[in-house]
């Protein structure tokens, strides 16, 4: 049996609007030997070569133009319960491996290979995984947390179909070199070599000066970015009612793994990618 997994993941990177992508990663009951290498690779992952084939060849999933499937997968970490130095399987998993899951876990960061999905084809793949697992047209199923995003995809799509979202901006405040002072024997030295009938052409021009740097200075101490945001009642209660629902595996995928063993904040993760979504 293959367990479908798959969660948002935001892009770690210094921009000030970052990006994310939805990564596609399978789980299977067989067990992989583990590499001697640096790094936790999951065992009971699906490899990228084989992970291409799964999704092309069982799922449907088509590579984007010009491109081939394996280009869109790549090693993401996740943050899952571990115990005796393994991954526990998925409550999906584990029913049909017949074991018995043990009662104390840590947690670690575990490196798998996953499809990454744009965000603009997010609903119309979960749309397609979701009537493959229902009719069982492949050996797959959904594990939760591809379950919960394939709903919250549903509750969004009739929010954006009823176009509760408007056009919007993002400030974004920047730091200021501090600027140079002149020296005060210089000015002095310019004040006595000034007429008066000069004096007055000076205090202009400086004042004209003082003003374009005022302006200067504040045109690039900030900047303005389009976006969209998401109004609206029915947008709210979603979220607030979907952040509840949201299971812990949903926020434990990283771009780059955190020295602390933290998840993201889900109502965050989930506005996230709801303006991504949205803005796509």
């Amino acid at each position: 049996m293959k367990i479908l997994h798959g969660t948002w993941i935001p892009q770690a990177e210094a921009a000030f609007i970052q990006p994310g992508q939805f990564c596609l990663w399978v789980e299977t009951s067989e067990k992989r030997a583990r590499r001697r290498q640096a790094g936790q690779s999951h065992p009971h992952q699906v490899p990228k070569a084989a992970l291409a084939t799964l999704l092309e060849t069982e799922l449907g999933i088509k590579p984007q133009t010009h491109r081939q499937l394996g280009d869109d997968i790549a090693p993401r970490h996740f943050l899952l319960p571990t115990a005796a130095k393994e991954p526990l399987p998925s409550l999906e998993l584990s029913r049909y491996l017949e074991q018995d899951l043990p009662e104390a876990f840590d947690y670690q960061f575990w490196d798998i290979d996953c499809y990454t999905v744009p965000a603009e084809r997010v609903l119309s793949l979960l749309n397609d995984l979701h009537f493959i697992a229902l009719y069982n047209l492949a050996e797959v199923q959904l594990g939760v947390d591809l379950l919960f995003w394939y709903h919250y995809t549903q509750a969004l799509k009739q929010v954006i179909q009823r176009d509760q979202y408007i056009p919007a901006m993002r400030y974004r405040a920047l730091s200021v070199p501090p600027k140079k002072s002149r020296s005060k024997t210089q000015s002095k030295t310019t004040s006595a070599k000034t007429a008066s009938g000069r004096t007055r052409k000076s205090k202009a021009s400086t004042a004209v000066a003082k003003t374009s740097a005022k302006t200067s200075a504040k045109t690039s101490s900030f900047e303005i970015y389009p976006a969209w945001d998401l109004i609206g009642e029915r947008y709210e209660t979603d979220l607030k009612a979907y952040v509840d629902y949201m299971p812990l595996a949903c926020a434990a995928g990283f771009s780059i793994p955190s020295k602390k063993s933290e998840f993201h904040d889900r109502e965050s993760l989930l506005r996230h990618f709801s303006e991504c979504f949205l803005t796509e």
